[in-house]
């Protein structure tokens, strides 16, 4: 009976172990991100693939709903329509941060992804060498089966002790979600 009542106590500690595990992310010494440069050069090559010089876009981003028209590969976004927190955005008064939101395009999201993959290639940790804490990057991305263009983006900044503990890990700017894409041209 004594041996049953053990056995059990090992598989429950066994079986919690694991669940921590799959619950709290492993420690790296060095920047990550979730996607290969493999992956990102096919889902490049395919969105290239489509020639799209003109096209339209929508994005969410924490409160943020904006719906874009990208007029061909040089020029700037135009703004269709720009919702936050589900109500029409005053033209003189944006919300804070939603400039950045406001001038993306999908190769600006291209090129966002792969400095982070560029960044996770660098085998080091990133602040001032006196400070008694390592600052890393983690990036995550996806990318649109079909079409290739990048359908979510996010980016972070995980602050480590020397000692391996994460102290802070926060977001660098709201994740960015590509909701429908529309190729006119």
């Amino acid at each position: 009976m004594g041996s049953v009542v053990i056995a059990l106590l090992i598989a429950a500690c066994v079986g919690l172990i694991q669940l921590y595990k799959t619950n709290i992310p492993e420690h790296v010494d060095r920047s990550t991100i979730d996607v290969t440069q493999s992956e990102y050069d096919q889902a490049l090559q395919k969105w290239r693939a489509r020639g799209a010089s003109e096209y339209e876009f929508s994005i969410h981003s924490g409160s943020e709903d904006i719906r874009l028209h990208v007029p061909g590969t040089s020029g700037p976004a135009d703004v269709l329509q720009h919702l936050h927190l589900g109500s029409g955005v005053d033209e003189e008064n944006l919300p804070q941060g939603s400039g950045r939101l406001r001038r993306m395009t999908i190769e600006s999201l291209f090129e966002d992804i792969k400095e982070g993959i560029d960044v996770s290639a660098i085998d080091s940790s990133f602040g001032s060498p006196n400070s008694k804490n390592n600052l890393f990057y983690d990036y995550s991305a996806r990318f649109n089966p079909e079409l290739g263009y990048p359908t979510y983006y996010s980016s972070y900044l995980r602050v480590t002790r020397p000692s391996r503990e994460i102290v802070w890990r926060s977001t660098l700017d709201a994740p960015v979600e590509v909701t429908d894409v529309k190729i006119i041209r």
